[in-house]
């Protein structure tokens, strides 16, 4: 079972793994059953630009989880998150499925980060329509083969899921909902004029 060492320094955390990340993730989330939100680029690379913004607003630090070989000190995965203050008081964390690894453990722990994930969010880049499709077949044939305890992943073009953080973080932090300019919803009154 892997062992998670609170923290080894300044925001920096420690999974002491026996097998792969991606296995060894999966172990750990299935004992513990956290709650986080996981980020998944899909045709893009900004989930981490996205996490340290989020940060900087929130006025801490991306935070890094290091995976290692036990026994070795071999760092075969590293992870970036943010934790957020909640309503409720205690705080959840939102992980990037960008880690820093070889290709095959990159993808195992994007699948379980989603996999597990309370909130998998997936920011869909500009890309032909077919090359997305082919890009989240392996994603569909995962949630297929199971297990995949996640049952709300949201699909968001990046720029609309720019605009959303940024709009979370204005109504969290100072309150504040941004004007929308919107049509008159109001329902109106019978025209009595014929139309020709």
């Amino acid at each position: 079972m892997p062992s998670l060492n609170p923290s080894v320094r300044d925001s920096t955390h420690e999974l002491v793994v026996s097998c792969d990340p991606g296995p060894a993730l999966r172990q750990l989330f299935e004992q513990q059953r956290p709650e986080f939100i996981a980020i998944h680029d899909v045709a893009t690379h900004s989930s981490r630009k996205l996490l340290a913004g989020i940060a900087a607003a929130a006025k801490g630090p991306v935070q890094k989880l290091a995976i290692r070989r036990q026994g070795y000190g071999n760092t075969l995965a590293t992870l970036s998150f943010v934790e957020l203050p909640t309503a409720l008081g205690p705080t959840v964390r939102v992980y990037s499925t960008d880690a820093e690894a070889d290709e095959p453990a990159r993808e195992a722990v994007a699948r379980a980060l989603l996999a597990f994930s309370t909130l998998g969010v997936l920011f869909v880049g500009e890309a032909p329509a077919a090359s997305i499709s082919g890009i989240l077949r392996p994603l569909r044939e995962d949630m297929i083969a199971g297990p995949w305890p996640n049952r709300h992943l949201l699909l968001l073009p990046l720029v609309v899921g720019v605009l959303v953080v940024l709009h979370v973080l204005l109504v969290r932090r100072r309150g504040v909902v941004p004007p929308l300019d919107l049509p008159d919803a109001s329902p109106r009154e019978p025209s009595t004029e014929v139309q020709p």
